[in-house]
């Protein structure tokens, strides 16, 4: 849609050079003018990014990744950088808690709500769950699963897994 206004401008100048309405060099003038109008304004689609309070921009460098998090306005030299995309913090409740994992390092950590929650720039989403929520006469039997240990919490309470727990719940 940006080069519709630029090909108009080239035909509508061409047009009046072929009828001699306009000499050579203005019509060369007009077309680099409005080429690099043209890439101005792609450069700036790439360069300027607008966020929301709850939005994050991923920024992939050449060397490495960054994040900024939102709200704000950012504007990136378009030379360097490969991509940069808008994504959407993780909102969690009271109860809730996510599984987060490091691409690159391999670690995995439990983020527990309630907050907004903002990646940093190497981490995934794995998993999103509720907490174990145990009466006064239930109990969770927990497993980790890296070392194979095994215990038992009573409830009442609220339970929230650690990177490599497991847990099944049972009732007295």
């Amino acid at each position: 849609i940006p080069a519709i206004p630029v090909i108009l401008v080239a035909g509508v100048a061409m047009g009046a050079a072929s009828f001699q309405i306009i000499s050579i060099s203005v019509l060369v003038f007009v077309l680099l003018f409005s080429g690099a109008l043209m890439a101005c304004f792609i450069m700036g689609q790439r360069s300027v990014h607008f966020l929301g309070q709850d939005e994050q921009l991923l920024v992939e460098g050449f060397t490495g990744m960054y994040v900024q998090n939102g709200p704000g306005t950012f504007i990136l030299n378009p030379f360097t950088h490969r991509s940069a995309s808008v994504r959407k913090a993780e909102t969690l409740g009271t109860m809730d808690y996510l599984k987060v994992r490091h691409a690159v390092e391999g670690k995995e950590r439990i983020e527990k709500g309630p907050q907004l929650f903002f990646l940093a720039p190497y981490e995934q989403i794995v998993e999103r769950s509720k907490g174990l929520s145990l009466g006064s006469t239930e109990y969770a039997l927990i497993k980790d699963l890296l070392t194979g240990e095994r215990r038992i919490i009573k409830g009442p309470c609220m339970w929230f897994p650690g990177p490599h727990e497991d847990a099944q719940r049972g009732a007295a």
